[in-house]
């Protein structure tokens, strides 16, 4: 295989050769003069449901482990939401405030204290917590189940005490909450906005929250035989946004909606345009959810389909058209989202299989104009990014290795194959999938220098290489991500041939790269089948990587 490096102008074009018999290539153009998107700095995110209330889980967002997988991530929002938003009560008469020792009320006074108050956790009381709370949900699910009561949920008190703890784990990580209040607390054709005034009055001048209200209306019927119009809809964000708006102290916060599902439907689009016609002004982005699979009915070779892959591109070009119409200049979110709905598959959405599914979803999706990805979920069901023992699965690696080398500035790649050495043309059958970026400030490499990331989904191994354009020759580094063992369906990811593992001290262990040297490029580095990994080049002075 060759891999040329040729300067059109502002054109990198590299030559992947993908070896079948036939010895076909493909060629890739990165056109490095200046990005066709800029997504936000801090996506992808994420997000968990309120289960971490339910079940207790809250209790452990102190643990030293769980902050340090967090930490390691970055900067980013965590968006507490769900189906179970909307059976969500914040009561403060379960406690006496005055007597809550927790650090928000030692901040109003002005108490000097530690921003990261962790503790690591007794392994007895936790895996003993952890079986506790698994048994609620199995028993929670067959009792609705034989009730047939699967369109309802028991109420689900918020305290100030699980309050505080989730804003304290926020403060101390340093991500940006969002948190999702209830819409279906209603007053005639209104919605009953009293506990979440009783919410902000308890959070004003003690956090920084950003808001959503609702979690996928358009499935109201469905779901609880209770439906809200668009226009219901829209007014209660409008009454949200003026809520808001009566102290100084939220100027800063974020309201985010309508979190539609079904998106690429008919009816989710005729929803869309009228929640935007009504509420459109209330909102700082425009958030919908996006899943390929159901989780129950999900096999390992839908993961590895481009045609599941491809689904999110009619889905995102319905959204990005109509906001083009109707609030041009409203940022789009994926603000939940995931391979498998229904809380994932087992033992394919926390497994490396996913992997395929979850890098590609951010390549095409920062393509195509979204501006941030929020994943479901940090914590709880199969595609969490930590298991229940805080555990971090592939795709938390792949997560992590994504948040550490790539920019949000996107640039634009075309894929052509090759049947000669001269003649290509723009074909391919989706099993090979690449993308570009900006290296990001955090990566540590130099300004200017371009990450590729990739996906091979064939049976057959390509080979990448480059070629010298006059003396001067490109370095890279390469982080090719493996199945431990081969096996797509493991809980276990290898790095350049090396297992993910934490330290002992639950820390990040080092993320090292395999050196590209000028020989080995020219000639080839090998990209196994059912693979995906990241190449960056360095020091190659890209135009987009460059300006501000």
């Amino acid at each position: 295989m060759d891999l040329v490096r040729r300067c059109v102008g502002s054109i990198i074009i590299l030559t992947l050769c993908y070896y079948v018999e036939s010895l076909s290539k493909y060629e890739l153009l990165i056109d490095v003069a200046h990005p066709i998107q800029i997504t936000h700095s801090l996506s992808p995110s994420v997000a968990s449901g309120v289960a971490i209330f339910e079940y207790g889980w809250i209790n452990y967002f102190n643990d030293t482990k769980f902050v340090k997988l967090a930490q390691a991530l970055g900067p980013m929002y965590y968006r507490i939401g769900g189906t179970k938003e909307d059976v969500v009560h914040f009561e403060t008469d379960t406690e006496n405030l005055e007597n809550i020792p927790h650090r928000a009320h030692a901040k109003k006074l002005g108490v000097l204290m530690d921003k990261c108050p962790t503790q690591p956790r007794n392994e007895a009381v936790f895996n003993s917590h952890s079986e506790w709370a698994e048994t609620q949900m199995i028993n929670n699910r067959e009792n609705k189940r034989r009730l047939g009561v699967s369109k309802t949920f028991d109420p689900i008190t918020l305290t100030p005490k699980e309050w505080d703890q989730l804003n304290e784990f926020c403060e101390c990580v340093g991500w940006k909450l969002i948190y999702g209040l209830s819409i279906q607390y209603r007053e005639g054709q209104n919605w009953n906005s009293s506990n979440a005034q009783k919410l902000l009055d308890y959070t004003e001048n003690r956090y920084h929250v950003n808001w959503e209200l609702g979690n996928e209306p358009n499935s109201y019927r469905h779901k609880n035989e209770t439906a809200l119009t668009p226009e219901q809809i829209a007014n209660g964000f409008n009454k949200l946004k003026q809520m808001l708006s009566t102290s100084t102290w939220w100027q800063p916060s974020e309201v985010f909606g309508p979190d539609l599902n079904r998106v690429g439907t008919k009816s989710a689009g005729q929803y869309l345009k009228s929640f935007l016609k009504y509420g459109g002004e209330s909102i700082n982005a425009l958030t919908v959810h996006q899943y390929y699979l159901n989780g129950h009915t999900a096999t390992e070779g839908d993961f590895l389909l481009p045609s599941t892959l491809n689904k999110i591109i009619k889905q995102i070009n319905q959204i990005v058209r109509i906001v083009e119409l109707q609030q041009p200049h409203l940022p789009i979110w994926l603000g939940e989202t995931a391979s498998a709905y229904g809380g994932g598959a087992p033992g394919l959405s926390n497994s490396y299989i996913d992997g395929f599914t979850w890098l590609d979803k951010l390549g095409m999706s920062s393509k195509l104009g979204v501006h941030m990805v929020v994943r479901q979920t940090l914590l709880n069901g199969n595609y969490a990014l930590l298991d229940k023992n805080f555990d971090p699965t592939p795709d938390y690696w792949l997560t992590l290795l994504y948040k550490t080398l790539v920019g949000n500035r996107v640039l634009n790649v075309t894929l052509s194959k090759c049947s000669s050495a001269s003649f290509c043309r723009n074909r391919n059958n989706g099993k090979l999938r690449v993308y570009a970026h900006c290296t990001s400030a955090r990566s540590g490499y130099p300004a200017g220098s371009v990450v590729v990331y990739f996906l091979n989904l064939s049976t057959n191994q390509l080979r990448l290489a480059m070629s010298p354009y006059r003396s001067h020759l490109m370095s890279s580094d390469l982080y090719l991500l493996e199945p431990v063992s081969g096996n797509l369906t493991t809980r276990y990811t290898q790095l350049n041939g090396v297992k993910l593992q934490l330290e002992s001290d639950h820390s990040i262990p080092p993320l090292t790269p395999r050196q590209i040297h000028p020989r080995a490029l020219w000639k080839g580095i090998q990209i196994p089948s059912f693979t995906y990994g990241f190449l960056v080049l360095k020091r190659i002075g890209a135009d987009a990587c460059l300006s501000h």
